[in-house]
């Protein structure tokens, strides 16, 4: 899926997102074994995944348990895979009033399904999983969706054998299966253009303005938290789970006490990589910078920082060293407020010397790199705030987003009782 070297990157499993695991579960399954369900492929699948130790080895791997000698079909290509969204499944399973629901994805606390024009999010545990909370989302969600169409709205909350459920809009595209679709200079699969990249983030930046005007804090913001009903946009900011809002969240999360183990590995601000619990909607804005400057580079557009995956051991090491590489080491001058954090990054680390972004971005314009560079500070307190942000997109040229959302999306009255 990505213009990388197969067998020469350490942190591989970095570069494969869910939609190629989700094929090969699904070609897996394609064999002449009747014995092979879903639960079995995929059991095989997730084995070959732990096992191999590079992409070229897990891919072979995959080759070699699905399709079988004299299948005359032979496996989709990555294209139709990447961006066939309503692939026949036989296995749906019926969630309340909801018949065929294909299992599309799954995050720390949730399944996800598809049912027709709905994606329900089925979770997993018996209460909340701290910072997720399924209950906070759903509120937080209907307090978005009031004034604002470029959150993704809330259709129903229901119950399901004991577990809740929220049920959204299914939109085809996220923002990270157009990044792994769009593979690089010698494919013609260009989907991230300069103009479409703008417009993004005009609705990324709308969306983020609404969140912060309310004392809401995203804190993953990540490609797949960006969803898409066309390529064409427009866009809409998903995935509240981990959201903290100044009044629901206080009883587990004081405003000065908030959880650290936030964000996704590249995406991550790096005051919460030093413990500072008092952080505020600048981590969002840090992830969000991150995504622009990955978003403008030149295919296979890899993200603007390294970081292992989550499972692996020193990946927030990894990651503090790769940002410090890049923009400098910071000092009590550039970083004044982390003299008060409980683990301040001063006198411990190498000095390296920062890098200007016409080296770290070479191929991205100025404009675009300006922005970049202003949400990518280490003081928060002097990044661009989402409506800084927004209001120079517009004056790039990108239309503000007024438009109405996409037929099938238009918002339902709030329901009367929590589980309507």
């Amino acid at each position: 899926m990505w213009s990388l070297s197969d067998d020469g990157d350490e942190n591989w499993r970095n570069h494969v997102g869910f939609e190629e695991r989700y094929k090969n579960i699904r070609i897996i399954g394609l064999t002449d074994r009747p014995e092979l369900d879903r639960k079995t492929a995929a059991a095989l699948e997730q084995e070959l995944w732990n096992e191999s130790l590079n992409l070229r080895e897990y891919r072979e791997a995959v080759a070699n348990n699905s399709y079988p000698v004299g299948h005359s079909d032979g496996p989709p290509s990555d294209t139709e895979i990447i961006f066939d969204a309503d692939m026949d499944d036989p296995e749906g399973v019926t969630i309340g009033p909801y018949e065929d629901c294909i299992h599309i994805g799954q995050g720390a606390s949730a399944d996800v399904y598809r049912s027709d024009l709905y994606a329900l999010k089925v979770w997993r545990h018996d209460g909340d999983l701290q910072p997720h909370s399924i209950e906070r989302e759903a509120e937080i969600m209907r307090i978005l969706n009031w004034g604002h169409n470029r959150c993704i709205s809330l259709v129903k909350k229901l119950t399901y054998d004991s577990r809740p459920v929220l049920v959204m809009p299914y939109l085809r595209y996220s923002l990270e299966t157009i990044l792994e679709g769009d593979k690089g200079p010698n494919n013609t699969n260009h989907y991230l253009t300069r103009d479409r990249v703008l417009n993004y983030f005009t609705d990324i930046f709308s969306a983020l303005k609404h969140v912060h005007s309310l004392g809401i804090i995203h804190r993953d913001i990540k490609p797949s938290s960006i969803l898409l009903e066309r390529l064409d946009g427009p866009v809409f900011l998903s995935d509240f789970g981990t959201a903290w809002h100044p009044e629901l969240s206080l009883p587990d999360e004081p405003a000065d006490k908030k959880c650290l183990d936030i964000g996704t590995g590249s995406y991550r601000a790096p005051e919460t990589l030093f413990t500072n619990e008092a952080y505020g909607t600048a981590v969002d804005i840090w992830a969000a910078g991150a995504l622009l400057g990955q978003c403008a580079r030149r295919p296979p557009r890899e993200p603007l920082f390294r970081s292992r995956a989550a499972h692996e051991d020193g990946n927030q090491l990894g990651l503090i060293l790769d940002i410090f590489k890049k923009l400098g080491t910071p000092t009590r001058e550039t970083w004044p407020e982390a003299e008060h954090f409980p683990t301040p990054p001063f006198d411990m680390y190498n000095v390296f010397p920062r890098k200007p972004w016409n080296i770290l971005l070479p191929d991205v314009d100025r404009d675009i790199r300006r922005f970049v560079a202003g949400m990518l500070k280490f003081q928060s307190t002097e990044r661009l705030t989402a409506a800084q942000a927004l209001e120079g997109l517009v004056e790039l040229g990108t239309p503000p987003p007024d438009m109405p959302p996409p037929p099938g999306l238009l918002r339902t009255p709030p329901p009367t009782s929590p589980d309507a």
